[in-house]
């Protein structure tokens, strides 16, 4: 597990390893709160681990640096 704070492809990895045995693979004490990605789990799970592997494998979005540039829905215009 990283000591970075932010989850990456390692983590993903031991947590699959952990699921797949946990008594084989344990995890750090603060690694299942990381694990946690939904707002309805409270334990590391394979949809959490889907969740996170999902999300590393996405290209991060550029940041909106003016207004003009921000993406809005046409349905939420007045």
């Amino acid at each position: 597990m990283s000591d970075s704070g932010a989850v990456d492809a390692s983590d993903v990895a031991a947590y699959r390893q952990s699921l797949a045995n946990p008594a084989g693979a344990p995890l750090s004490a603060d690694a299942p709160a990381r694990c946690v990605v939904l707002g309805s789990g409270s334990s590391c799970n394979v949809v959490q681990v889907s969740v996170l592997r999902r999300g590393l494998a996405s290209p991060a979005l550029p940041p909106v640096t003016s207004a003009a540039a921000a993406q809005v829905c046409a349905a939420a215009q007045p």
